[in-house]
């Protein structure tokens, strides 16, 4: 892991004195230095150190448009890494992947639940590649990656639902049904308050209460959308779910002058995390998942279809035209829904095909 850092800030430094995050253009300036610092370390992991910092750089440049190049990313790729088919191996039980000594064996447990879903011919389950992580506490964990095979799923015969994700409801659909989020603001807060007591008091005690609580709140948060991602998939007599597109929300966020209460729910809103399960349980399910413009969802009437800031006021939307009164973000999963409905047949093959870029 030493030579893999040692080769991860290589690259992290020729991306930034060449302002490049292209991968072949960073091989070109720095593999032969890599290979000079850590000669054992196996070519695939040097090849991974690259990909990673480019990612990272990209990232770094997306999260501070005015300060592109600056700094050198003091975690991610450093703390993990991806090890593929050349370099590890997964037999049974036994895990096998390269050093820059020697090639190490270790028998892990595999869950029963696991093994079931493994040995089923239909899904052919092949191991593809393995990341290996130095946690926070000091232990390596290893997560592995499988490559399956999905059966055809034949596609369901339905209704369109619309879906609108928000801070204070996490979703609300087209059909009038709302998914608080009162437990999940609870939980962070929560949280919140027992890590600025523990780092504030600085003793031991309180030290290890901020190991004990360390990444509840994330598996709280993941298992709530599990829950409702599942249940959007398996939604009886749906067969397209329609999203807004929210890929440059967090770019359009830091533009605005929010307040220091905004930013903070903005940086903890797991909207991608709750996209990406509702997506590919469809899959499972034979659904489709569609995605919209999300301009004015919220200030638009689901009735006569008049755009007024001035209609919404918090959970309540009042059209000031025609009247309609409903509540806001039910309002807006129904301007989703019929913003899909009314597309030509071109923007909805568009919307399918490439999610992110139907304007």
């Amino acid at each position: 892991m030493a030579a893999y850092r040692k080769t991860y800030e290589t690259y992290a430094r020729a991306s930034i004195e060449n302002k490049t995050t292209s991968r072949y253009r960073l091989h070109e300036l720095a593999y032969r230095k890599t290979r000079a610092l850590a000669p054992d370390l196996p070519a695939s992991l040097n090849q991974a150190a690259r990909d990673w910092a480019s990612t990272d750089i990209k990232a770094y440049n997306t999260m501070h448009p005015k300060r592109k190049f600056k700094k050198v990313p003091s975690s991610g790729g450093m703390r993990s890494m991806a090890y593929t088919l050349s370099v590890s191996s997964l037999r049974g039980n036994l895990l096998t992947f390269s050093t820059v000594k020697d090639r190490r064996r270790f028998l892990i447990e595999i869950p029963d639940h696991f093994i079931k879903r493994w040995l089923e011919p239909a899904l052919s389950w092949k191991y593809n590649a393995a990341t290996v992580t130095l946690t926070k506490k000091g232990k390596l964990k290893v997560c592995l990656t499988f490559r399956i095979h999905f059966p055809d799923t034949p596609r369901i015969e339905g209704e369109v639902l619309g879906v609108d994700r928000g801070l204070y409801n996490i979703v609300a659909t087209s059909d009038g049904e709302l998914y608080k989020g009162n437990r999940i603001r609870a939980t962070r807060r929560k949280y919140a308050h027992a890590r600025k007591t523990c780092q504030k008091k600085g003793t031991r005690s309180a030290k290890r209460r901020l190991k004990a609580i360390s990444g509840r709140e994330e598996r709280f948060r993941n298992d709530m959308n599990h829950c409702i991602s599942k249940e959007l998939a398996n939604r009886p007599g749906i067969s397209v779910i329609v999203l807004e597109d929210l890929s440059s929300i967090r770019s359009l966020s830091r533009k605005e002058k929010n307040g220091k209460k905004s930013r903070t729910w903005l940086s903890g809103w797991s909207y991608r995390d709750l996209e990406t399960k509702i997506v590919y349980k469809c899959q499972t399910t034979g659904r489709t998942v569609v995605w919209v413009d999300p301009s004015y969802t919220s200030q638009t009437c689901s009735h006569c279809g008049h755009v007024d800031k001035e209609s919404r006021e918090k959970g309540l939307f009042r059209c000031t035209k025609c009247g309609h009164e409903e509540q806001a973000d039910i309002n807006a999963a129904k301007v989703i829904r019929d913003r899909y409905i009314t597309a030509p047949q071109e923007a909805r093959q568009a919307a399918v095909n490439r999610p992110g870029k139907f304007r």
